[in-house]
């Protein structure tokens, strides 16, 4: 853990300040990003306004003394990010495009910045229930990848908002699109959130059409999230859930034991949760 000495920072600044010396602004600009990073990690662990302010604080003293810095105004932008998330605060989500915005421009090849903007812009959608935000936000998450193909968290996040939006609209050729994209996160990198997320958006086109052949496609899904992640008590919890809606679909008790079996391992798992 890298521990941030303010009188020593200020000695550096002071001499920065003195000699107007370029590499020196730049060392001090990179410190102050790195404290502000760590104090919005801390932010976002205690939820916690005051020091998620404070590290708004380093990341804007850190870009006056390097406004060239594109990482800077990104990593203060998913700082802005987190504290609109805490607050449902629209004002704050548009101050943190303002950031990523700021960032892309200084490095239109800085593929973090699209995704965290894409990031952004999807909660905020999911907020105010905006198609035309979801729609922005696939916009960034395409740069992005396009940017960095191999980006298999990029692809799962963008699957994400797609489905949201095909939850938003009831839409079944989007909820196709959504599949699209976790398909080549998975592809990329087999992860279980991948996969857990696919079989949610699968399990509710499913309950959208009533279609039998979708619910076994979701249950593959929760299937692989699990065997990956054994301990993945809401992948359990959300088979359990689906498995228990076909049979009410097909009124077949088998699939009621089945359900009750993936819905005690999640309470099992996840103990009071549930």
């Amino acid at each position: 853990k890298k521990e941030f000495d303010e009188k020593e920072v200020g000695l550096l600044k002071e001499k920065a300040n003195n000699s107007k010396n370029t590499e020196t602004n730049k060392l001090l600009a990179s410190l102050y990003s790195e404290w502000g990073a760590g104090i919005s990690m801390l932010a976002r662990l205690e939820n916690d306004e005051v020091l998620y302010r404070n590290s708004f604080e380093k990341y804007e003293k850190a870009t006056v003394l390097n406004p060239i810095n594109n990482s800077a105004f990104d990593n203060w932008g998913i700082a802005i990010t987190g504290l609109a998330i805490l607050k449902n605060d629209e004002v704050l989500y548009q101050q943190s495009f303002e950031k990523y915005e700021k960032a892309t421009a200084l490095n239109p090849n800085n593929d973090s910045a699209f995704y965290n903007w894409g990031i952004a812009i999807a909660s905020l959608a999911n907020l105010k229930e905006d198609e035309a935000l979801y729609r922005q936000s696939f916009e960034k998450y395409e740069k992005a990848t396009a940017l960095n193909p191999k980006d298999d968290s990029a692809f799962n996040n963008w699957g994400n908002t797609i489905a949201d939006l095909a939850r938003l609209k009831n839409d079944k050729t989007i909820y196709q699109q959504s599949f699209e994209k976790y398909e080549k996160a998975t592809a990329l990198n087999p992860k279980d959130d991948a996969f857990y997320n696919w079989g949610n958006a699968i399990a509710d086109l499913a309950r959208l059409k009533n279609d039998k052949i979708l619910y076994q496609q979701c249950f593959e899904k929760y299937g692989k999230a699990t065997t990956l992640n054994p301990e993945n008590d809401s992948a359990f919890h959300n088979w359990g859930t689906a498995i228990l809606d076909l049979a009410r679909l097909k009124d077949d008790e088998a699939l009621y034991q089945q359900s009750i079996e993936k819905l005690n391992i999640a309470v099992e798992l996840g103990g009071s949760s549930y």
